[in-house]
């Protein structure tokens, strides 16, 4: 599921970037502990956006992971 978004991720990760705006993916094979106590995450795949880096307010997104929902998500804030 992952593989088959990841282009379209990458494609806006780039376009994010030039607006100032840092992303990432998390293996969460290897990290589902750590993403369970920070966010709350038990399930995947998330979108997860902080307005700054390691705040406690966060927004969690659940739905279907395009690249428009993801820009109306960062946006929104």
């Amino acid at each position: 599921k992952v593989d088959a978004i990841r282009p379209e991720m990458n494609s806006l990760a780039t376009e994010l970037k030039a607006e100032k705006y840092h992303t990432a993916w998390i293996d969460t094979v290897e990290w589902p502990k750590v993403l369970e106590s920070m966010f709350g995450i038990t399930t995947f795949p998330k979108v997860v956006v902080q307005t700054k880096l390691g705040d406690k307010m966060n927004y969690i997104y659940e739905g279907e992971i395009t690249k428009e929902k993801v820009c109306i998500l960062v946006f929104r804030k």
